[in-house]
């Protein structure tokens, strides 16, 4: 999530993280309003009271610069710099986010999410799946894609050859001695490069009606991840974060190859 001011010069590589629960959160909010330094304000989803100068910065009208706000530490009031910016980072679901802040407040904010999809998650559960099941598939699937995305790439440069060579403003094209060779050769190519592009495509296609047999497994632990997402909107300690999700599934994938490992980590627990 994100708010911020009005742009005028951003410091490059200057980013200062802050904690909603930092005790110096207030001085330090107003050190970087004043000079324009942004921040990125980290652990917004917990239950804790905002510091008076949080609240000011959350005002639209402040964050446009020329404001002032009040200091603890002195007399004078502090202008905000017109280039200040002020990020706020929670990692609970922007779902839960929104049952838990107050929707006038969320109108404030230009709201970026970067939390994975379930299609995405869906993807990534399949190779977990793929990886411990069936490797060779996996690799010869990943072999096949990056072999038509090279394919593809090769298919469109020597397309935009051909019709670079046809577009030159030069004489005559048909009283060049090499044109009508060149054009040949290049059509020749790209009917070449079409064909293979083409049973590329068709074995990539085969690979994925492979990995298709291992997607209920991974669409089940979509529907898992959806379950916790619903227990973690009644607190933010109980959010499961999709990272962490994917490696206890590697783990559980882990032990079903080894049953003994299994064990010795029930034990270790």
């Amino acid at each position: 999530m994100a708010e911020q001011g009005e742009y005028e010069k951003m410091p490059e590589d200057n980013l200062e993280v802050r904690s909603l629960t930092d005790p110096d959160l207030e001085q330090n909010l107003l050190s970087a309003a004043s000079v324009g330094i942004p921040v990125l304000l980290v652990d917004f989803e917990k239950n804790i009271p905002w510091c008076p100068t949080l609240q000011q910065l959350m005002q639209k009208e402040t964050l446009r610069g020329g404001k002032t706000l009040p200091s603890e530490t002195s007399s004078q009031e502090i202008s905000v710099s017109s280039s200040f910016q002020l990020y706020l980072c929670a990692k609970i679901p922007l779902e839960a986010l929104e049952a838990e802040l107050d929707p006038n407040m969320l109108k404030r904010l230009n709201v970026i999410d970067l939390s994975l999809s379930p299609a995405a998650l869906e993807e990534l559960l399949l190779r977990e799946v793929l990886r411990s099941e069936r490797q060779e598939i996996l690799k010869h699937r990943q072999a096949l894609q990056l072999r038509v995305v090279q394919l593809e790439a090769k298919l469109e440069a020597t397309e935009e050859e051909l019709v670079e060579l046809i577009s030159q403003p030069q004489r005559s094209l048909l009283e060049e001695e090499n044109f009508m060779p060149m054009v040949q050769l290049l059509q020749t190519q790209i009917q070449a490069l079409r064909a293979t592009l083409q049973h590329m495509v068709s074995l990539h296609q085969d690979q994925v009606t492979l990995c298709n047999k291992y997607r209920p497994v991974a669409r089940l632990g979509v529907a898992l991840h959806q379950a916790l997402l619903q227990v973690g909107r009644l607190h933010p300690l109980y959010y499961f974060p999709a990272d962490d999700f994917i490696g206890r599934m590697r783990q559980a994938l882990v032990c079903t190859k080894r049953p003994d490992l299994g064990k010795q980590e029930s034990l270790d627990a």
